[in-house]
């Protein structure tokens, strides 16, 4: 029976820390999803007009409907490159600069998603924690700087409603240490962790278990994890979270009592079956929800385990774990959607700037050409010399407006199809950078959906701007092949090549059509890539994309072409 007591205080001792390391979990999962929300809403955000045009008033309204639909987002504010405010989703009665910020300053020199630091924000007087995304123009530079800034009072609720043992403490710490939310004592936001408990998590691994009396002064068996931003090294926040070891040693003695009458008339086999049901109904479940949690973690959305987790709180949870992770996938199948369409709202504004561009200021040029020449025929040599410089200005505005209509959107890739559009675009950029393009076109009929055109087009057109300003190159190939009922394009070049693997760890998913953007739009459109660069080798990048199958099927229907590709 003493064999047996403690057993038990070591299962329970166990099952301690299970709840404590699963909670803890938890917390980070919902966090990383939240940040990950975040990420995608201000890269989603970035591409708006009213956003990029500055409009206070229309993104104020914006930003205030989004915290009343979010409300996990306490404020969203816009910062300029400066620090200095101009639209935010809380009413603001004075000018506001974030220039000293860490959230700022770190968004600023990274370039990318950054975290802030516990504050009592001016605006609601209240603890927040910030978060900062930077806006880029074409050119690279930073913009803007987008700011969301969230309330973890929603922890309340999540653990009032969680079956969880009592006096369950959980604490989240930002950096430095400072307490940013206490369920059992508030009283204590704002305030350093004790300084022993704290080294031992800074100096400890990315999670971890210990016991300790905590800064309620009451031992407990904790569990803590770190959380950090894949572009900082330093974690944003710190989860721990614990459990009285009076409730733990409790629970052992009440089973120690229970034990000596259930041992005095018990046989093996019933502990053996109880042995068996244990594992079974609980610990088996356990760790299928703590595996799967993992993997969700992990970034791997597809994971089920309602079918494998049946029956009680655990099955319940189970189903609503992939509930969740139902959600996560329509959310950011949503904000894909939504990035692509973006795109295509600008390509077709472009298109219609470019048809304006030429049929009216591209006439109206031409036409006072026509009649320059015509008024220096009349009058010969007597006012030739004005004459002159203005025919000259004129023909330069002419060629200005071609130019510029062609950067905008290439008629021919509307009117004539990919290829010629590449074509030109190729010959632009061997005449402005010096490299010799070839385009190699197997002549194949390759329909495709106009989202589909337009994104390959700019997807080339960045990769030759890549060439430009880093390859060296002297020369480019440009390969369009049809292979079966996709369209094969690949890039190549004689230049100094790159470390691929090494680009697309420190580049974000935004900024321009960098190599991991480009990566998402061609998925984004049923396709994918193909990176083979070397440093000194040159680079070779291949894109393949789905052909219209619309047009596929009256191909096929017509007998015009085997879409088996023989």
């Amino acid at each position: 029976m003493t064999y047996s007591a403690h057993k038990e205080r070591q299962h329970d001792l166990f099952d301690a820390t299970l709840v404590v390391e699963r909670l803890a979990g938890e917390i980070k999962n919902d966090q990383e999803v939240l940040l990950a929300g975040a990420e995608q809403l201000l890269s989603a955000i970035s591409y708006l007009p009213a956003v990029q045009q500055r409009d206070s008033a229309k993104v104020n309204r914006l930003l205030a409907e989004m915290i009343r639909t979010h409300p996990q987002i306490s404020n969203f504010v816009m910062f300029d490159a400066n620090g200095s405010l101009w639209a935010s989703a809380v009413p603001v009665k004075e000018p506001m600069n974030a220039g000293h910020r860490r959230f700022f300053r770190n968004a600023v020199s990274t370039g990318r998603f950054s975290s802030g630091e516990y504050i009592i924000g001016r605006l609601l007087n209240q603890p927040i924690i910030s978060f900062a995304y930077p806006f880029k123009d074409n050119g690279g530079r930073i913009r803007d700087v987008g700011v969301i800034s969230l309330s973890l009072s929603h922890y309340d609720k999540k653990l009032k409603i969680s079956e969880l043992p009592q006096k369950t403490s959980l604490t989240l710490f930002d950096h430095k240490g400072t307490i940013l939310f206490h369920n059992i004592l508030p009283d204590l936001i704002g305030r350093p962790d004790r300084p022993d408990h704290f080294r031992f998590m800074q100096a400890g691994p990315d999670e971890g278990t210990f016991a300790g009396s905590g800064n309620l002064n009451i031992p407990r068996i904790f569990a803590y994890k770190k959380l950090r931003l894949d572009s900082e090294a330093t974690p944003y926040m710190y989860v721990r979270t614990g459990i009285p070891a009076e409730i733990v040693s409790r629970r052992a003695n009440s089973s120690f009592w229970f034990n000596i009458v259930v041992l005095t008339f018990s046989t093996a086999m019933v502990v053996a079956l109880a042995a068996y049901i244990c594992k079974r109904g609980i610990l088996d479940k356990i760790a299928l929800l703590l595996q799967a949690t993992r993997q969700v973690s992990k970034g791997n959305l597809n994971v089920r385990i309602s079918d494998h987790v049946s029956g009680g709180e655990l099955g319940e949870l189970g189903r609503a774990f992939d509930a969740m992770s139902e959600a996560l996938i329509s959310n950011r199948q949503q904000l894909t959607a939504l990035s692509a369409e973006l795109a295509l709202a600008e390509e077709k504004e472009r298109r219609r700037l470019a048809v304006e561009l030429h049929d009216q200021i591209g006439q109206t040029l031409a036409f006072a050409k026509i009649k320059l020449d015509s008024h220096l025929k009349m009058h010969g040599q007597l006012p030739a010399n004005d004459l002159a410089e203005v025919r000259r200005l004129v023909e330069d505005s002419i060629r200005s407006v071609r130019s510029l209509t062609l950067e905008i959107s290439p008629p021919l890739l509307y009117e004539v199809g990919l290829g010629a559009a590449l074509e030109t675009l190729g010959e632009r950029f061997q005449a402005e950078h010096g490299f010799l393009v070839e385009l190699r076109d197997d002549r194949a009929p390759k329909p495709l959906r106009e989202e589909v055109k337009v994104t390959i087009f700019q997807m080339v057109r960045e990769l030759l701007v890549n060439v430009a300003k880093h390859a060296r190159a002297q020369n480019v190939v440009i390969e369009i092949v049809r292979e079966s009922n996709e369209l094969r394009l690949t890039v190549r070049d004689d230049g100094i090549g790159f470390d691929s693997a090494k680009s697309l760890r420190q580049h974000g998913v935004h900024g321009g059509f960098g190599l991991l953007s480009i990566c998402q739009r061609i998925e984004h459109l049923d396709g994918r890539v193909y990176i083979d660069a070397k440093i000194g080798l040159g680079s070779n990048i291949s894109l393949w994309a789905p052909l219209d199958k619309n047009e596929l099927a009256e191909e096929c229907n017509d007998g015009n072409y085997d879409t088996t590709g023989r």
